[in-house]
C-alpha cells in the first residue's frame, strides 16, 4: 500500500511538472514551487515591428530596418568625409617666360598688340587618402583693380592619396598701355612687388563623382626674381577653396 501511495504521488508531481512545462516554466520539484523561467529562443517575433519575421523579410526582398541602417551609415561616412576634407598644396616649381619682352614691354616698348606667352610647372600635394584625376582646368590671373590680364588652363593630371604630381600650365598674357602703367606704378610703391588674384576652376574625378574645385588665390610677385630665378617669382600666396557637384 505504501509502495502504491508513492507510486501514485510521484506520478501526481510528474503529471505537474509537464503542466508546468506547457505552461512556460520549469516546476523545482524539491521545492514544489513554479519558477517562471521561460527557455530561451533565438525566433523572432513577426509582431515587432523592429524585427520583420523571416517570411514578411523573403516577400519585400529586403529588411526595410537594414536599408535605414545602411542609408544612415553612407551619410555619416560623406559627413565624416567632408569634415576631413583636406585642401591640396601647391608651389611653383618652372616658369618659362620671355623676361626680356616682358621688360621692353613695361618699359613702353614692344607691340603691346600682341599677347605674351608662357608656361610653368605648378606641383601640387593631395593630403587625402583618396587620389583623383583632374580634368583640363581653367584660370584668370587678375590686378588688383580686377583687371584681367592673363587667362590659361592647366593639363589634366593623376595623383594618389598622400601624395604629389605635377601639372602644367599655359598662359597667356594681354596688356593695354593702361594697364602697363598701372602694374608699373604698383610695382614701383611696393618695393618691386606685384600682387594679383588668381581665379581657378578644376574638376577632380572621384570614384564616380566629378567634383568641382573652385580656387581663388592672393599671390604676391618679387619682380626682380624673374632675372635670377624665374620659378621662386612667388613670394607670397594664401588660397582659398570651395568644392561643389
Amino acid at each position: 500500500v505504501a509502495q502504491a501511495d508513492a507510486s501514485e504521488m510521484l506520478e501526481s508531481q510528474h503529471t505537474a511538472a509537464e503542466q508546468a512545462v506547457s505552461a512556460g516554466g520549469a516546476e523545482d520539484t524539491n521545492t514544489g514551487i513554479l519558477n517562471k523561467c521561460p527557455t530561451k529562443s533565438t525566433s523572432v517575433s513577426a509582431e515587432d515591428p523592429a524585427f520583420p519575421s523571416r517570411d514578411e523579410s523573403a516577400s519585400t526582398g529586403s529588411n526595410p530596418n537594414t536599408v535605414v541602417l545602411d542609408t544612415a551609415a553612407v551619410v555619416a561616412d560623406l559627413e565624416a568625409g567632408a569634415a576631413e576634407q583636406k585642401d591640396p598644396e601647391w608651389h611653383l616649381t618652372a616658369l618659362d617666360i620671355d623676361v626680356g619682352r616682358f621688360t621692353q614691354v613695361m618699359m613702353g616698348g614692344g607691340n603691346l598688340s600682341e599677347p605674351m606667352f608662357f608656361t610653368a610647372d605648378v606641383e601640387f600635394s593631395n593630403k587625402n587618402i583618396i587620389g583623383t584625376t583632374t580634368e583640363p582646368g581653367t584660370f584668370e590671373v587678375l590686378c588688383a583693380d580686377n583687371q584681367v590680364f592673363a587667362t590659361g588652363t592647366t593639363d589634366s593630371v593623376t595623383v594618389g592619396g598622400k601624395s604629389s604630381a605635377t601639372m602644367s600650365v599655359a598662359v597667356t598674357a594681354k596688356f593695354t598701355q593702361s594697364l602697363v602703367d598701372d602694374i608699373v606704378a604698383e610695382v614701383m610703391a611696393n618695393n618691386m612687388e606685384f600682387k594679383v588674384h588668381a581665379n581657378v576652376l578644376v574638376i577632380a574625378k572621384v570614384g564616380l563623382l566629378r567634383v568641382k574645385v573652385h580656387v581663388r588665390c592672393d599671390v604676391t610677385a618679387a619682380t626682380t626674381r624673374l632675372f635670377s630665378d624665374p620659378a621662386t617669382v612667388v613670394k607670397d600666396k594664401s588660397c582659398s577653396y570651395s568644392y561643389t557637384l
